[in-house]
């Protein structure tokens, strides 16, 4: 049969019978594949046809040929394709590099890590979970998906799901079955509210946007106070709607001083520092102030607005984290369970808080 064919017919049958090994496992990813000598043999064709059929298969990202070394099937190789993953989360490429820093970063670095991990990756909308599609799940192997798409009308369907499942871009853990990657606070939470100890601050003021990651932000800060001996009394948490914080923080200042003041969010800390300045309040000398993230790279900073203490994490490493978890999870389905996967933060001492303690870095 191999022989009635013309050349590129023969390159693309000899393709196809290794994709087949590959497919039924006689070929396993890693595992080394003929030399296009012995291919040539085994076909009985010439080398350049032996080796067209190589080209075929490196092409399509199954194989790849190290010069000197030989040739090997990929790595994330199912059923004789590559693994295709699903990516359910925003991905807009917008011009705002805050957005980029605290949103887009996370499938940007999760499809990285598919391409160089050898996955191919299909973006799934949230219109497709709320329409229970899973004409949109189609040949995916696994699915990665935002907390921000899981509501009361999606989380049915996300639970029919029969594929891999990983949770990620949340700072709490979830009641659902599956993997999760969230933040791990407790070194830093302990380290600053020792610091608060040792200082003797009376008192904490906590403040936090209304939406879920920014509450679970400051309920951490709340908690860690409580076991650090700070009373009910002793903390004022407040929640409080984006666009409002303005207009319910002015009567709050007049607390502030000689307090540790936290805020879940770098957006927040800037107005705060600045309302304060106008009272006459120095940053880092009247009151002591934390931030949840520090942003200061990816903003215009507002002048006399110092080097904030915060407690920070890579976003890049986390997403990474859930991508490399979730092709663990396909490639050995039984291993993983609902495990939840803790990666750390850090703590760094800046001109806003225990300056005494100033560019000391724990993790």
């Amino acid at each position: 049969m191999i022989k009635a064919m013309n050349p590129k017919m023969k390159s693309r049958s000899i393709a196809t019978a290794l994709k087949q090994k590959i497919r039924s496992q006689k070929l396993t990813p890693g595992s080394p594949l003929p030399s296009a000598r012995d291919l040539a043999r085994q076909y009985q064709v010439c080398m350049m046809t032996a080796n067209r059929a190589l080209d075929i298969l490196e092409k399509e990202s199954i194989i790849i040929r190290r010069k000197g070394s030989g040739n090997f099937v990929q790595r994330n190789i199912i059923r004789g394709r590559r693994l295709l993953l699903g990516i359910a989360d925003m991905l807009e490429q917008s011009e705002d590099s805050v957005r980029r820093i605290l949103l887009d970063v996370f499938p940007e670095a999760a499809i990285s890590c598919f391409r160089e991990e050898n996955c191919d990756y299909r973006m799934i909308s949230y219109s497709d979970f709320l329409n229970h599609n899973a004409e949109a799940l189609a040949d995916c192997s696994g699915l990665l998906i935002s907390t921000s798409y899981i509501d009361d009308i999606t989380e049915p369907f996300i639970r029919s799901l029969k594929i891999p499942v990983v949770l990620y871009r949340s700072e709490y853990e979830l009641d659902l079955p599956f993997p999760q990657v969230i933040p791990n606070h407790s070194i830093v939470m302990n380290q600053l509210f020792e610091f608060a100890e040792e200082d003797n601050i009376p008192g904490i003021m906590i403040f936090s946007y209304n939406y879920a990651n920014n509450l679970a932000r400051g309920r951490v800060f709340e908690a860690y106070a409580k076991k650090h001996h700070f009373t009910d009394e002793q903390i004022r948490f407040s929640e409080i709607p984006a666009l409002e914080f303005r207009q319910r923080l002015i009567p709050l200042i007049p607390e502030i001083p000689g307090k540790l003041v936290i805020t879940c969010s770098s957006f927040m800390t800037f107005e705060l520092i600045q309302l304060c300045s106008e009272k006459g309040y120095v940053c880092g000398v009247d009151y002591q102030l934390v931030s949840y993230d520090n942003l200061r790279k990816s903003m215009q900073i507002p002048a006399g607005i110092p080097e904030i203490t915060s407690i920070d994490y890579s976003r890049t490493a986390a997403a990474k984290t859930a991508a490399k978890l979730l092709i663990h999870s396909v490639r050995n389905p039984h291993s993983v369970g609902c495990q939840t996967i803790k990666f750390p933060t850090q703590l760094r001492i800046k001109e806003s808080a225990f300056q005494n303690r100033k560019d000391l870095i724990l993790s």
